[in-house]
């Protein structure tokens, strides 16, 4: 999770007149790269991008125009933190770790560096020298971290405490949060106040199979998370003391598969679902209006009270002083499933899988109750159909009723629905 100064929202009572003038533009278009899914600034003109299909991008005047810095399509770039003008880190759902040490005109994977090998990087976060990585949305989870801006590292296994990571915000060098998900207790969010030597689990959203898929500390008070669930209604999170403990807000009745959070006051704020227009609050997440600025966002990053960014289809900017002519934006990435049979089925089941892009994705059977019951698939699936076979063995004794094939993907959750029947003697 990315941070400025907290001191600097101490002004953004002063500015709360001005907000009713400002709006969500686009800066200066980018390859098409199915989506950005991390934005970082150091400054207001200073900034990078990194997008799913292998490219990483550098603007020095506020997102006017943007330069190439990398790009290798077999990557999938998920995650972005930058120390300082000159050291940065990318990270990847296919096992390479960047580095930079000159400001993105050069790149090392450092994947070697590491203690074990990691399966992929979501979130990223620095103080200081010190460097903090969790991951990966599909499990397991683990958390690396850093104290020499990345030349020596050290692991820890996360799995006593989550299934999945996707998220991770330090306030100190030992004060920390990671965010994401443990199947029997829903999205969890996790606190340290040692640098990860320990965890105490300070949220559960008791709701089976959701995360916490982004969190964002607005001031050392103030903190807000979103809940990304394929089963139950559009929900953020809210602490007051500084992430000792949360509340629940709802968002919308609907299952709208939030993904971006970000506030630029202690008030006013936006939320971004997969496949529509942002939601904004202006009463700290208890009333939602839809529709605003753009779809498909995963990241917001604010700089200033007065100055956001978001990374989604294209990067975005609140209070642009530039708007740039915004082109229709492509068409979504609608993961699906085609065919599942039979259905009703005993003992063995066929699904055939549409992927529009490439993508990481975890295919699980889940029962009713929104329990998973077992895993399928696990891994990087490329573009076009894919057929996945579950045959349950003789001590996976599992009753009739409905149950559910839920495809998790980076994009989004997918779920269908099937029947189980009883072999009749």
């Amino acid at each position: 999770m990315k941070k400025l100064t907290l001191a600097l929202f101490n002004l953004c009572f002063l500015c709360t007149p001005a907000l009713f003038a400002q709006n969500w533009n686009q800066t200066a278009a980018l390859p098409f790269g199915d989506r950005y899914d991390d934005v970082c600034f150091l400054t207001e003109d200073l900034g990078w991008t990194v997008s799913g299909l292998g490219g990483i991008f550098k603007t020095e005047d506020g997102g006017d125009t943007w330069s190439t810095m990398y790009t290798n399509p077999q990557y999938y770039f998920r995650a972005l933190e930058f120390i300082n003008e000159h050291v940065g880190f990318v990270g990847s759902l296919d096992s390479v770790f960047l580095k930079t040490e000159d400001g993105g005109l050069t790149w090392t994977d450092i994947q070697d560096l590491l203690p074990v090998p990691i399966k992929g990087i979501c979130g990223l976060s620095h103080v200081g020298d010190h460097v903090f990585v969790v991951g990966i949305w599909s499990y397991p989870a683990y958390f690396i971290k850093s104290e020499d801006q990345g030349l020596s590292w050290t692991h820890q296994d996360m799995s006593a405490y989550a299934d999945g990571l996707v998220e991770c915000h330090f306030v100190t060098e030992n004060l920390g949060f990671v965010a994401g998900l443990k199947e029997d207790v829903g999205a969890v969010i996790l606190k340290t106040i040692d640098g990860g030597e320990t965890w105490e689990q300070v949220l559960d959203t008791e709701g089976g199979s959701e995360y916490i898929w982004k969190l964002d500390f607005v001031t050392e008070e103030i903190a807000y998370g979103v809940v990304e669930s394929f089963s139950n209604p559009a929900r953020v999170v809210k602490s007051t003391d500084g992430g000792d403990t949360w509340a629940i807000l709802a968002v919308a009745p609907e299952i709208i598969d939030l993904q971006g959070i970000g506030f630029l006051n202690e008030t006013t704020g936006w939320v971004g679902p997969r496949n529509q227009k942002m939601y904004e609050t202006q009463d700290g997440g208890l009333t939602w209006t839809e529709g605003v600025g753009f779809q498909n966002i995963n990241r917001i990053f604010r700089v200033s009270p007065n100055l956001v960014f978001a990374s989604g289809f294209q990067v975005y900017k609140f209070n642009n002083p530039n708007p740039v002519s915004v082109a229709s934006p492509p068409a979504p990435t609608h993961h699906g499933f085609i065919t599942t049979s039979p259905n009703p089925f005993t003992t063995t089941i066929t699904t055939k899988i549409r992927i529009d892009s490439r993508t990481f994705a975890r295919l699980d059977l889940f029962d009713s109750a929104g329990q998973r019951m077992q895993n399928i698939h696990v891994g990087a699936l490329a573009k076009g159909e894919h057929q996945f076979r579950l045959e349950l063995t003789s001590d996976q004794v599992y009753p009739s009723g409905l149950y559910f094939l839920v495809l998790r993907t980076n994009e989004g959750f997918i779920s269908t629905t099937i029947l189980k029947e009883n072999i009749r003697d």
